[in-house]
């Protein structure tokens, strides 16, 4: 075809290039948008932002389950581009033709409180667990072994002073002016079951928070700004001790939450313990259990995809007692 004599020949060399961020680009069908969006000008559905919302409600993404993906939907959204005639001025006929892009945002962030506008849900879809697994969760007793799973998974309660008992034990250390000088608790890594089912990637941290609360059992503020920041938090750790590159255990320090019981009389709360992506982030949302009912769980453990098993405290297979679930506490004597 030949080219317009008229038109200004521009050379794209000379031109500074147009830099996007790394992300997914895919073409969107025209037509669903041209119906949908286009066609719809001058009626109900575009009147408000309200009625567009009951009409437009959303966009549905999909992956396999060998593909793991972690979306900033902050910086997602839909352009459309279209071309439209419009007329100079009500006194001049002249027409024009135009381009525009418009732009629909799947969630923003509020400029000054970083609050999210929008609503984004995950479903997760998994395979039911084995009958072993599935029979030895929420018995009510405590636990040969402890089965933890992100995404749509599963996490373990501890209750370190347990209602038999219990109180007499937070009792003995207090009369005995007990000056705590550091608590952990030591995890087991199962490593038979794991090797049975070959080769895992094992979480590199564990995340131990109060249920009552939702808060890490770990102070921020204990912490010098430049280990918090690179994720070393030294009054927690968490971190996966290995041998030959493969998991032995868990260690997590609750000194300043043993504390919080004995000086500071603080509840004497439920622990929940799960898999985590950044230890640094403990923030939870609203999710639905096997139940049906809903429960607060930890972002950076919905959006994990591994898992592991621990021995618990109980009933552990002949010659692993020495892998069963400890409560360390050591401590000087005041006089």
């Amino acid at each position: 075809q030949e080219d317009d004599p008229e038109t200004e020949d521009v050379d794209e060399s000379e031109e500074a290039p147009t830099r996007l961020a790394p992300g997914i680009r895919v073409k969107l069908n025209n037509a669903f948008f041209q119906e949908n969006i286009l066609d719809k000008e001058g009626a109900s559905e575009l009147l408000s932002q309200a009625n567009f919302s009951e009409f437009f409600r959303g966009v549905h993404l999909s992956v396999p389950d060998d593909i793991l993906l972690l979306l900033d939907l902050t910086q997602g959204n839909i352009t459309i581009n279209y071309n439209y005639k419009s007329v100079t001025s009500s006194t001049d006929s002249t027409v024009i033709d135009n381009e525009r892009d418009f732009v629909l945002y799947f969630i923003r962030r509020d400029s000054s409180t970083g609050t999210a506008i929008g609503n984004a849900v995950n479903s997760f879809v998994n395979e039911a667990y084995p009958a072993e697994i599935e029979n030895s969760m929420d018995t009510g007793e405590n636990a040969s072994k402890i089965y933890l799973k992100g995404g749509a998974g599963s996490y373990a309660q501890i209750k370190l002073f347990d209602e038999s008992g219990g109180a007499e034990i937070i009792n003995q250390i207090k009369q005995g002016n007990w000056i705590i000088n550091e608590a952990n608790l030591v995890f087991y890594v199962d490593r038979s079951t794991l090797d049975a089912a070959g080769t895992q990637i094992e979480p590199s941290k564990l995340y131990l928070y109060k249920d009552n609360t939702n808060t890490s059992v770990y102070n921020q503020f204990l912490e010098t700004e430049q280990d918090f920041s690179d994720g070393n938090i030294t009054n927690y750790d968490g971190g996966l001790n290995e041998e030959n590159g493969k998991g032995q255990s868990y260690k997590v320090k609750i000194t300043n939450h043993i504390n919080d019981i004995i000086v500071r009389d603080s509840t004497n709360a439920t622990l929940n313990l799960t898999v985590t992506s950044d230890i640094r982030i403990t923030a939870t949302n609203k999710a639905m259990m096997a139940n049906g009912e809903e429960d607060n769980i930890p972002v950076m453990s919905t959006v994990n995809p591994l898992g592991t098993v621990l021995y618990g405290s109980n009933n552990l297979p002949s010659g692993m007692e020495d892998k069963k679930l400890k409560l360390e506490i050591f401590y000087t004597k005041a006089n």
